[in-house]
């Protein structure tokens, strides 16, 4: 994906355990590619993350929606254009408000689009 944003952070508190907690909502855009076609694809939703300023880490998790313009991509089958998202992420804050991170992030149509298979 090519572009992605916070809004701004709608709240940010001091957890017991001496974390730095906010909670946001995220937009993406950008472009998919896979087997020789590509498409558009936007996701949305809420995270919130978890910081501990005196390692520069942050946890952050979140879940929302997904929109692709197509729904296959080579031999994946999306089942549909609207999709479900989860992702979980860990980045390290650098001066400059650089950071550094690895995401993870599950796309699923949650049997939405059920189709019939003949087993057989």
């Amino acid at each position: 994906m090519c572009c992605s944003d916070q809004l701004n952070s709608q709240g940010k508190w001091d957890t017991l355990w001496g974390l730095e907690g906010r909670y946001f909502w995220y937009t993406s855009a950008g472009v998919i590619r896979a087997a020789g076609d590509e498409g558009l694809i936007a996701t949305f939703g809420p995270g919130l993350a978890f910081t501990n300023v005196d390692w520069n880490l942050t946890l952050e998790m979140g879940a929302g929606g997904v929109v692709v313009s197509d729904d296959t991509f080579g031999l994946q089958d999306f089942g549909g254009k609207v999709q479900f998202l989860a992702h979980g992420a860990l980045r390290y804050h650098f001066p400059q408000h650089i950071s550094l991170g690895w995401r993870f992030q599950h796309y699923s149509d949650a049997t939405l689009y059920r189709k019939k298979k003949s087993w057989g």
